[in-house]
């Protein structure tokens, strides 16, 4: 009787884990967002570019202080009619 009381106790244990220990299935699972809305969730800016001007290709890197020129007021705003806006040093283009 004294050999069974902790086997006992201890399946007793082990079954109260396995059970309180279950995965949550509310059936809610995370939204996942699509392109477009990832696309028009905020304000982007540049961060690399290449360009041609004057025959020259040009590479920009933001946070690179050897560029001679700056992207770094540049920014791009896309909506979701298919419209945007775009803004360089206070000039904005829609």
């Amino acid at each position: 009787m004294k050999n069974r009381l902790p086997i006992a106790i201890t399946a007793l244990l082990f079954t109260f884990l396995i059970i309180s220990c279950k995965k949550d299935n509310s059936g809610t699972s995370p939204q996942t967002k699509t392109s477009e809305e990832i696309l028009t969730s905020k304000t982007w800016r540049l961060y690399e570019i290449r360009f041609l001007q004057g025959n020259i290709v040009t590479y920009y890197k933001r946070d690179v202080t050897s560029d001679p020129y700056s992207f770094n007021t540049e920014t791009i705003k896309f909506n979701t009619d298919k419209s945007g806006t775009y803004i360089a040093g206070g000039i904005t283009l829609l």
